[in-house]
């Protein structure tokens, strides 16, 4: 927790400053974050998780996600990350059900917006495959929808990839 406080701190953001020292900051965090994922530092032992350390990675990734545009690529890849190394599997659970709630919301409009939204949600329903199938307590049809069953999603697909 230390080091996370010490990253937040030492990248905050503040009214005064020009939008490149934003997104250098908002990097700057972000691939601390990004460290301390690979690192799974937040992992206490191989069946326990420091939840604050958990749920402040967890924090800051969803609200970067939402915050900067031009992070969302590397977020989601950190995102994917967390999911299928965290253990006990409830945690990551619950963050796909954070996910689900506060980043794809209505699944069936998200996906199809934006070519970055349908690869956010195909990592996370491919994290979900990978571990999470039978654990999610209300949001399991966001995950389990087989968004290519029908030849207009592959229309709907051809449209955002042009």
């Amino acid at each position: 927790m230390k080091l996370l406080k010490f990253v937040t701190e030492e990248t905050k953001v503040s009214k005064g400053m020009k939008q490149p020292e934003i997104h250098a900051q908002t990097i700057a965090k972000l691939m601390c974050t990004t460290a301390v994922v690979e690192s799974q530092l937040y992992q206490v032992s191989p069946t326990q998780i420091n939840h604050d350390a958990f749920n402040k990675i967890a924090n800051d990734l969803i609200q970067t996600y939402k915050d900067h545009d031009y992070c969302r690529e590397s977020v989601q890849v950190v995102l994917a990350k967390l999911l299928r190394n965290v253990a006990p599997l409830n945690h990551g659970a619950k963050l796909l059900e954070r996910i689900a709630v506060e980043l794809i919301t209505d699944w069936k409009t998200f996906v199809w917006q934006h070519a970055d939204n349908l690869g956010f949600y195909l990592q996370m329903r491919a994290a979900y495959l990978d571990r999470y199938v039978g654990q999610l307590r209300e949001n399991e049809h966001v995950f389990e929808n087989q968004i290519f069953s029908s030849e207009n999603s592959y229309k709907k697909l051809s449209k955002i990839l042009s």
